[in-house]
C-alpha cells in the first residue's frame, strides 16, 4: 500500500498489485503518481469539508435525560446493581444503535478524563453511579458540555463528539 498525507493529521492509502518478478523500483516508476496524489487528497479534504460545515452546525447531542426516559428499564437496572459498590464509577453507555455498554472508572477525574474520548467514538452517556449514587442528568449534561469544550481545537473530534459529524455523514449519503 502506498500512503500520502496531506498535513500533519490526513493522509489517505491504497493497495496496489505488485509483481514479485518485476522489480519494484520498475513498478512504482510506472504509476500515476498524478493520479495517486489526487486520489489521497480527494478524501483526506473530505474531513476539512465535514469540518467547515461542523462550524455551522448546532450541538446536536440528546439531552441525558431523554436518554434515560427512553432507556428507563435498563438505567434502573444499571442503577440498582451498580450502587452496591461506591468504591469505583459506573457509566452505561449506548453506542448509539443497539448495544449498551458498562465502563467502569477508578474515580470521577479518571471518568472526567476519558469522556472527551469516549464522545469521540459517537457514544452516548445513558447514566454514572459514582460513590453508590446516580448522577443528576444535568450533571452529566455540564460533563458532557465541558468533554466539548476540550475537543473545539480538534474539529472531526469535536464534530464527533457532538453529534454533528452523523448528520453530516446521514445527511451525504442521503444526497448521494
Amino acid at each position: 500500500m502506498l500512503h500520502y498525507y496531506n498535513g500533519s493529521m490526513t493522509g489517505g492509502g491504497r493497495g496496489h498489485d505488485w509483481q514479485e518478478a518485476v522489480s519494484i523500483f520498475d513498478q512504482l516508476r510506472e504509476l500515476d503518481w498524478d493520479e495517486e496524489r489526487k486520489w489521497a487528497i480527494q478524501g483526506t479534504e473530505t474531513f476539512d469539508a465535514i469540518a467547515a460545515v461542523a462550524k455551522e452546525l448546532p450541538v446536536m447531542l440528546p439531552l441525558t435525560k431523554a436518554l434515560q426516559k427512553r432507556f428507563s428499564d435498563p438505567v434502573k437496572s444499571y442503577i440498582k446493581e451498580k450502587r452496591r459498590d461506591a468504591s469505583r464509577v459506573y457509566a452505561l453507555l449506548w453506542d448509539g444503535e443497539e448495544s449498551l455498554l458498562d465502563k467502569d472508572f477508578g474515580d470521577m477525574k479518571t471518568f472526567e478524563r476519558e469522556l472527551p474520548d469516549i464522545m469521540t467514538h459517537m457514544v452516548h452517556v445513558l447514566t454514572v453511579v459514582a460513590e453508590g449514587k446516580p448522577m443528576p442528568a444535568e450533571k452529566i449534561d455540564q460533563l458532557k458540555k465541558a468533554a466539548l469544550k476540550e475537543l473545539e481545537g480538534m474539529p472531526i473530534s469535536h464534530a464527533k463528539a457532538s453529534g454533528k459529524f452523523a448528520f453530516i455523514m446521514s445527511q451525504a449519503q442521503a444526497q448521494g
